[in-house]
């Protein structure tokens, strides 16, 4: 039984995932705003005071406003930065790797996309899997 399981989920990442289209989907209302509310949930849960305005109309102006606001935080210097990739269920390995490339001015740009990204994975298997 245990080996069906794992067999099971082994295979779900090969289910059809959004992932080269996915910020497309944050022009959907329903997407964009159920994506603020996980990444706002995600935040809360780590105690990390963080509202995100989710009128934007915008894909692209969304993930700016969250870059300006998690660099706002200062949130990889933040003592829950770490608890919060935790929390998100991010690879550490791989955004540290993302990071430590990144030019300074791209930083909070790139943790902004890598986290509404992981958030939004969260939502679509959420709607998948009801």
């Amino acid at each position: 039984m245990a080996t069906f399981l794992f067999r099971t989920f082994a295979y779900m990442p090969n289910l059809p995932f959004p992932s080269n289209n996915w910020i497309a989907n944050l022009a959907d209302a329903f997407w964009r705003e159920a994506t603020v509310a996980q990444i706002e949930k995600d935040f809360a849960l780590q105690a990390i005071p963080l509202v995100i305005n989710t009128i934007l109309d915008k894909s692209a102006d969304f993930l700016s406003f969250f870059a300006e606001q998690i660099e706002a935080l200062n949130l990889v210097h933040h003592p829950r930065f770490v608890s919060l990739l935790y929390q998100l269920d991010m690879p550490e390995e791989s955004i540290s790797k993302k990071l430590r490339e990144a030019l300074p001015d791209d930083i909070y740009t790139i943790l902004a996309e890598a986290i509404a990204l992981q958030c939004f994975r969260k939502v679509w298997w959420r709607q998948r899997m009801k």
